[in-house]
């Protein structure tokens, strides 16, 4: 198995000084249907946004967004094992990883690039409206036991992390960074 050593273990990642974890952790998958979403996503949503924002600037997106989400999982974990939420199973058996946090921020960048853009055939999901849907999917195949715990986090630190950097700190013309506009 690959995921002990490119996933998210925050027992390995301190205590084995894996640091890689924390980069490598959005790139592994551990099941068929979470690859095939993350796969139709980054050729979906990943294809429009690099048209609109150019290569470089997905490329940042993203690894701002998956190191993010991956830092902020990480800083709960150790705050949930110190205030005795957790055992070291948590610390050492739990392997967090997936494109979820990926999958999320894109979500955020369609809902700011073209909100009202059909997200589905038919018209009746609009763009605005995917990233609520997305996490709110992952937050009920959890309650229902459908997913593991161990893919919760990623879409729920991805959301925030890509709303913070495409309203405060993206990119803009001249010396302007992220968006103020009310819609957004």
């Amino acid at each position: 198995r690959v995921a002990p050593w490119f996933a998210l273990v925050v027992g390995n990642t301190v205590g084995h000084v894996m640091l890689w974890n924390v980069v490598t952790c959005a790139h592994v998958h551990t099941s068929l249907i979470e690859l095939c979403t993350s796969a139709l996503a980054l050729c979906a949503a990943g294809a429009y946004l690099e048209r609109v924002w150019g290569a470089r600037e997905f490329a940042r997106f993203v690894t701002v967004v998956t190191l993010a989400a991956a830092a902020c999982t990480f800083v709960g974990v150790v705050l949930a094992y110190a205030c005795a939420l957790g055992s070291a199973a948590l610390l050492f058996d739990t392997y967090f990883c997936g494109f979820g946090a990926g999958v999320a921020g894109f979500a955020v960048a369609l809902k700011q690039v073209a909100p009202e853009r059909a997200a589905a055939p038919g018209g009746v999901v609009r763009c605005k409206h995917v990233p609520l849907l997305y996490v709110g999917v992952h937050f009920t195949l959890w309650c229902s036991g459908v997913e593991p715990e161990l893919t919760l986090p990623f879409p729920a630190c991805g959301l925030v992390a890509a709303w913070v950097y495409l309203r405060y700190w993206q990119p803009r013309g001249g010396n302007a960074r992220g968006d103020a506009s009310d819609d957004f």
